[in-house]
C-alpha cells in the first residue's frame, strides 16, 4: 500500500532530479520536485515510508547541488556581493525548508530518546544521573533516524557551511538557534 507508493514516488523524485541547474527548465523541475516531496511529508505518525523517500531525495539533492549550495551559503555568511546563480540560492532555500519540515515531521516517530532534557530534577546533567531515563512507550524508528543522519553526513561533505548555519526551526535565528 503506502510503502509501495512512497517507494515509487521516492524513485521518481531521485530519478527526475536534473544533473545541472543551468537552465530555467531545470530550476523549474527542481522546484516542482521539492513541492512533490513536501506533499509527501506525513501529518501524523502513521507511516515512515514517505519520510524515507523524502530523505533519499534530500540526499540526492545535496550530492548533486551541494557545491553550489555551499558557495551560496558562504556568500551569505561572509556578506560577499559576488554574483551567484539564483538557482543555487533558491535550491539552498528549498533544501532548508524541506529538511527542517521533514525533521519536524520526523520528531513524532523518534520517541524521546533523541530529545532528552538538558538538566534533571536536581540540576544534574543527564549523563551524571544513575537512574535510567524514563522513555515513552513508543519505540524509536531507527530507519528514519538513520535516514536523517545520512542526509546530514552528505551535507557535511558537500555543503558544510550551509549545514552549520542551518537554523533549528524554519524561519529561526541562524546565529543563536542552530540545528547543529
Amino acid at each position: 500500500g503506502v510503502r509501495h507508493i512512497s517507494e515509487s514516488l521516492g524513485y521518481l523524485l531521485v530519478s527526475c532530479a536534473p544533473l545541472h541547474l543551468d537552465s530555467d527548465e531545470s530550476v523549474g523541475l527542481i522546484r516542482e520536485l521539492f513541492t512533490l516531496a513536501s506533499s509527501m511529508l506525513p501529518e501524523s505518525d502513521s507511516s515512515k515510508a514517505p519520510l524515507l523517500a523524502v530523505y533519499e531525495f534530500l540526499e540526492r539533492v545535496v550530492e548533486l547541488y551541494g557545491n553550489q549550495i555551499e558557495a551560496a551559503a558562504r556568500c551569505a555568511v561572509d556578506s560577499h556581493t559576488m554574483t551567484l546563480p539564483n538557482s543555487a540560492q533558491e535550491t539552498g532555500r528549498l533544501l532548508e525548508e524541506l529538511l527542517l519540515a521533514s525533521i519536524q515531521s520526523t520528531n513524532g516517530s523518534l520517541g524521546t530518546a533523541w530529545k532528552r532534557d538538558k538538566e534533571q530534577g536536581q540540576g544534574q546533567q543527564p549523563f551524571e544521573s544513575k537512574a535510567k531515563p524514563e522513555l515513552e512507550e513508543k519505540p524509536t524508528s531507527t530507519d528514519v533516524l538513520a535516514a536523517i543522519f545520512t542526509v546530514l553526513i552528505a551535507a557535511s561533505k558537500h555543503c558544510p557551511t550551509f549545514l552549520v548555519y542551518l537554523p533549528a526551526t524554519a524561519g529561526g535565528d541562524r546565529d543563536n538557534d542552530r540545528l547543529i
